[in-house]
């Protein structure tokens, strides 16, 4: 069985998505980026094989001959999208390029793992894998033909086996228990072996058992939207939470949990904002205004050297994204900011922090008030922040998070870094037709930092290369 979730119902061609990583299944695949960390948006500097580059570019700080359409921009067949994917935008009267972090497959659409299906399950017809509402994803054990129909994502001698992501085996290095299909991480490795989360589709009697820790009312794994966490089946990087697939399942990350993974804690998540959802799901939540380099230390007591994803420097509070030790393009700090070390480096502005001594500015404070879903993390202050909340940065001020602003919105503003308000309109490049609301709003296809920066019926999701954008999901 594979629970009905929502997202983009269309006919999804699975080599559209290899052709954009370059990797064929079972291999790893990661965010676009140079392997030494400096390739930017727009090309940057590539590896010395001239691959990965940049965002958008082809590894030689050019843009390729046959440049893709980014997301938000109007399309007519999803070839010509980055994505792989042409979706009519709020309104109808145009279809744009989504992301490719939050789709399913219609009926009749071509798949190579169940969980690509919007209902349903993929089975053969022919010599090809489609979607096929009629039919249910088959469990561990049960007698299989090829990876796809099984929940799992893996038929291994007639028979579907565990899948294989989600957690790391005894001897593999973590820097947290969750990190471990054994649940134990001990001076940085995995003791012990264990067995990986359930997919979703399979029966599951408790929520921790999943890979999206929900275990549905009908008793099996839930899919989440947005994007797929640590454990789920994979074809390319930008479908996975973490951006991240290895060996064809979602990878867990080092260090912290990025936004929109699955969560226990406030202190799993990079941005120390653990949120409750839909089906009760708990999910890192991005916190607005610039990306953070996580937590000081990991639960195991080590510096926490990367924090949340991220496409370019700009993102980060810290100024620096740099590729991770498996290659993930992430937040990092510039240096040990823990007091009392002898050569401490102190968090810039906007950075999560504990105590005032490891802030530049001598001061960490709460910055908005508690919501229903609990406390917002300590930040260090940016320069226009109000010490009592009596005053706000008008639009165009500086700022680091969305409750220094008076519009409440703190976006980055291209060349400029993060400012309040919305950026300067593009003469060249109006904001799509129907889009919803008006105002102090990110319309569709636009930047965000958070859900609250997007105007009514959008949601701040991921684009499956490292930022957030206003889209739809259903």
């Amino acid at each position: 069985m594979n629970p009905q979730r929502s997202g983009v119902a269309l006919s999804f061609l699975v080599a559209v998505t290899l052709c954009l990583t370059g990797c064929a299944c079972g291999e790893t695949t990661t965010a676009p980026g140079s392997e030494n960390g400096n390739g930017d948006s727009n090309g940057g500097n590539g590896d010395s094989n001239g691959a990965n580059g940049g965002l958008n570019g082809n590894g030689n700080g050019q843009d390729p001959v046959d440049a893709c359409a980014p997301l938000g921009d109007e399309c007519t067949t999803a070839e010509e999208c980055c994505s792989g994917i042409c979706v009519p935008a709020p309104g109808g009267t145009i279809t744009v390029c989504a992301s490719a972090g939050d789709f399913c497959v219609g009926e009749g659409g071509a798949c190579e793992f169940s969980i690509d299906c919007c209902e349903g399950a993929c089975v053969t017809s022919g010599e090809n894998a489609i979607c096929s509402a009629a039919a249910s994803c088959l469990y561990v054990d049960q007698a299989c033909d090829f990876n796809g129909e099984c929940c799992s994502g893996r038929c291994e001698g007639g028979h579907c086996a565990h899948g294989g992501g989600g957690c790391r085996q005894s001897g593999e290095v973590c820097d947290a228990d969750y990190n471990c299909c054994s649940e134990t991480c001990s001076d940085g490795l995995c003791v012990g072996d264990g067995a990986p989360c359930a997919t979703a589709g399979e029966p599951c009697d408790a929520d921790d058992l999943c890979c999206s820790n929900t275990c549905g009312a009908d008793g099996h794994c839930i899919a989440l939207d947005f994007c797929r966490p640590a454990g789920e089946p994979c074809s390319s990087g930008n479908q996975c939470c973490g951006l991240q697939c290895l060996d064809s399942f979602c990878a867990t990350l080092r260090y912290c949990r990025p936004s929109f993974e699955p969560c226990q804690t406030h202190r799993d998540c990079c941005s120390f904002r653990c949120e409750e959802g839909e089906h009760g799901t708990k999910r890192c939540a991005p916190i607005g205004g610039c990306r953070t380099s996580g937590a000081i230390e990991t639960p195991e007591g080590e510096l926490n050297e990367f924090g949340e994803i991220c496409a370019t420097n700009a993102d980060c509070c810290s100024g620096i994204c740099a590729l991770d030790p498996e290659g993930i393009r992430r937040c990092k700090k510039a240096g040990d900011p823990r007091c009392g070390e002898p050569e401490a480096v102190c968090l810039p502005p906007g950075e999560v922090c504990e105590t005032d001594c490891e802030c530049c500015s001598n001061e960490c404070r709460q910055l908005r008030e508690d919501d229903d879903a609990g406390p917002f993390p300590k930040r260090c202050p940016g320069s226009g922040s109000s010490s009592n909340g009596d005053e706000c940065v008008p639009d165009g001020g500086v700022c680091v998070d969305p409750a220094e602003c008076c519009s409440n919105l703190c976006l980055l503003h291209e060349g400029e870094g993060y400012r309040c308000g919305l950026p300067p309109p593009d003469e060249n490049d109006p904001p799509p037709n129907g889009s919803p609301g008006d105002g102090d709003c990110v319309q569709f296809g636009g930047q965000c930092t958070t859900q609250t920066d997007c105007c009514d019926g959008l949601y701040c999701l991921p684009d499956g290369s490292g930022g957030y954008l206003c889209s739809m999901i259903g």
